[in-house]
């Protein structure tokens, strides 16, 4: 059985290049959801429109990175109505 990886255990060096190679430019938006993800609970909540202003990408851009880290298993989706709330698993 494969061992679950955490938040904690992406940051690893090669891990990271692991999944820097799975997701490309999508990952930089993973890690900055983690800066911005409360340590306790996983979740992040923000408005797309602000947040795609502080990265200085589109809310399209923004949506396509979180739709392929769903994907992916980096995190889940929870948002509902323009908000984003995103659940990293801990």
């Amino acid at each position: 059985m494969a061992e679950q990886l955490t938040i904690y255990s992406r940051l690893w060096p090669g891990q990271f290049l692991t999944d820097f190679e799975q997701t490309g430019e999508a990952l930089w938006f993973f890690l900055y959801l983690l800066t911005r993800a409360n340590p306790e609970t996983g979740y992040c909540h923000a408005s797309f429109e602000a947040m795609a202003e502080e990265i200085g990408v589109s809310v399209e851009t923004l949506k396509l990175w979180l739709e392929q880290l769903e994907g992916e298993g980096y995190l889940k989706d929870e948002g509902l109505n323009g908000e984003l709330v995103v659940k990293i698993p801990l």
